[in-house]
């Protein structure tokens, strides 16, 4: 890993802990950046060289379906070999094709965007958790964090989020993860859960309600971004394809189509279920925020009060635990 210039200049504004908050990078803080060496710029050249081959790959197959698929509904064959393209066309769309060619355009776009201004962030800090998230050309990986690492340390492209390096390991493969940016605890938060009370109905249990302010609340309002399009429209397509070959496949009966029918509509109503769950989510923060309050919980123990934890209080996330933000805010995306 390069060293931070003494200077200062490879040190960034906003890692410190004032209005502008604190950014991460997979989990841990962001404490500087370097620039990447000539070597390393080879390195980001093969990564691309990679992404466009998957790119050409991914829309090419695409194609591929879509152009068979049309001709066998023009031509006189088996219902087998008619149905077949479709089927495989709707399993690939089902399967978030469409939605991994459209991030895979996105990261070409800005890994070339990363070249031209070749920054690289570093992070250190402790382990959030036993594994770092990555989403890669073939989907979402998990990269192992060993337990005898105290520390975290990445490196992570600035634009496009590649992670470049992890505990010094060059990574073989793109891929990337998640950069978020939240908010300082303001200076009150401290000294607001030295005035917990007893939380009736539970013993050893103390609480007390603090305003969030204004840097907090405008943070909340950043997760309020609704429901992708692209992820609803593929949900519902799922559903009425799937009723489409169902009633298709029953005059006459045919196993198959039917199969494949009822396959698409279990896949658009499990979807529709995660997206009705992230809907229902998004409208609890937005209560959250409105309300404009965090509820802090210290629990008593060994006779004396442990530390704070921060809850918000319709969507009872938790906000931060001991002063530091929760985990789901380090990992929620670049912000």
């Amino acid at each position: 890993m390069g060293d931070i210039s003494e200077n200062g200049t490879g040190v960034l504004p906003e890692a410190g802990s004032g209005n502008d908050g604190q950014r991460w990078l997979a989990g841990v803080p962001a404490i500087g950046e370097r620039r990447l060496t000539e070597e390393e710029l080879e390195g980001l050249s093969a990564f691309q060289r990679e992404l466009t081959s998957a790119v050409v790959r991914t829309y090419g197959g695409f194609l591929a379906l879509l152009a068979w698929a049309t001709v066998t509904q023009w031509i006189t064959i088996a219902p087998l070999f008619r149905w077949t393209p479709i089927l495989v066309l709707l399993l690939f769309i089902a399967r978030g094709g469409g939605i991994r060619a459209a991030a895979m355009l996105r990261w070409l776009r800005d890994t070339r965007a990363d070249a031209r201004d070749p920054v690289v962030l570093i992070g250190l800090g402790p382990a959030a958790e036993s594994f770092i998230s990555v989403l890669t050309i073939g989907g979402p990986e998990r990269l192992t964090v060993f337990d005898d690492q105290e520390a975290l340390s990445v490196e992570v492209l600035q634009r496009s989020g590649m992670l470049w390096t992890y505990n010094g390991r060059r990574t073989v493969q793109p891929m990337f993860v998640a950069r978020s940016r939240t908010s300082a605890a303001p200076q009150h938060a401290r000294m607001a859960a030295n005035f917990v009370k007893p939380l009736e109905g539970l013993e050893g249990v103390f609480a007390h309600e603090r305003p969030l302010d204004e840097h907090e609340r405008e943070e909340l309002r950043s997760y309020l971004t609704g429901v992708p399009p692209l992820r609803m429209t593929v949900a519902l397509a799922m559903l009425l394809f799937g009723a489409g070959l169902i009633s298709l496949a029953l005059r006459p009966l045919d196993v198959i189509v039917m199969t494949g029918g009822a396959g698409l509509l279990l896949i658009g109503v499990t979807r529709l279920f995660a997206l009705a769950s992230r809907m229902r989510m998004i409208r609890l923060l937005g209560n959250d925020e409105r309300a404009g309050f965090a509820v802090i919980l210290r629990q008593e123990q060994d006779g004396s009060l442990g530390a704070p934890v921060e809850v918000l209080p319709f969507s009872r996330r938790l906000w931060t635990k001991d002063g530091a933000p929760a985990l789901w805010r380090k990992i929620s995306g670049e912000r």
